[in-house]
C-alpha cells in the first residue's frame, strides 16, 4: 500500500519536527486515507545534525564493537555522546593495503544522531496511533523501500540478507532536505 499526505507549512524544517502536533494529525489523516490498522512501523531520520561515518576497526565481535565504540565515537561525534542514539553495522572486512592483512580489520558503519532530533518524530508517530519498531537513516530506509531486505541500522534483526541486484537511484524531496540514495546490491 502506498499513501502520502501534505504536512502543513512549518511543520517540518531540514527533517527536524517543527510542530509535533501537525506531524500527529498527518499521521492519522494517513492512517484513515490508508486504511493503516495499528502496527509496528520503521521510520527514517534524515536531518543535518545525522552523522554517519565509515571507520576501520579491528576485527571483533558486534558485542566488542559496541564496547569500543563508547571509546572511540567522541573523536567523531560532534554532540555529546549521552545525548545521542547512537548505532553501527559491520560492513565486513577492510580491503588489505600493501602488505596488509585485511582478515585482522573490518568497517564499520556508525550512526549517530542528537536524541532531541529522534524523539520528536517517535513521539509524533507513536500519538498518532503506529509504534516504532525502529528508526533507520533516511538513505537506507529509502534503499531499503526498493530492496526490502537490506538490514536496518537500529532494531535490525541480525540475520536479514543483503539483496542481490544492480545499482539503483533513489531520490526523496521532503522535510526541507533532499535525499539521492546510489546502491548497488542493497
Amino acid at each position: 500500500a502506498f499513501g502520502q499526505v501534505a504536512l502543513p507549512a512549518g511543520t517540518m524544517r531540514e527533517g527536524e519536527v517543527e510542530d509535533p502536533a501537525a506531524l500527529t494529525s498527518a499521521i492519522e489523516r494517513l492512517r484513515d486515507e490508508v486504511g493503516i490498522k495499528k502496527g509496528s512501523v520503521r521510520i527514517g531520520v534524515s536531518s543535518p545534525r545525522v552523522v554517519v561515518r565509515r571507520i576501520e576497526m579491528p576485527t571483533m565481535t558486534r558485542d566488542e564493537v559496541s564496547g569500543a565504540l563508547d571509546f572511540q565515537a567522541a573523536d567523531f561525534i560532534p554532540f555529546p555522546l549521552d545525548e545521542a542514539v547512537l548505532d553501527f553495522a559491520i560492513l565486513g572486512p577492510a580491503e588489505s593495503g600493501p602488505g596488509g592483512d585485511a582478515a585482522s580489520t573490518m568497517y564499520v558503519l556508525v550512526a549517530a544522531v542528537p536524541e532531541a532530533v529522534v524523539a520528536p518524530i517517535v513521539g509524533a508517530v507513536e500519538a498518532g496511533g503506529l509504534h516504532v519498531s525502529s528508526v533507520d537513516l533516511l538513505p537506507l530506509a529509502l534503499a531499503r523501500a526498493v530492496r526490502p531486505r537490506v538490514p536496518a541500522l537500529v532494531g535490525a534483526d541480525d540475520g536479514d540478507d543483503v539483496a542481490i541486484g544492480g545499482a539503483e537511484a533513489v531520490v526523496s524531496f521532503g522535510g526541507g532536505v533532499t535525499s539521492v540514495v546510489v546502491h548497488r546490491a542493497g
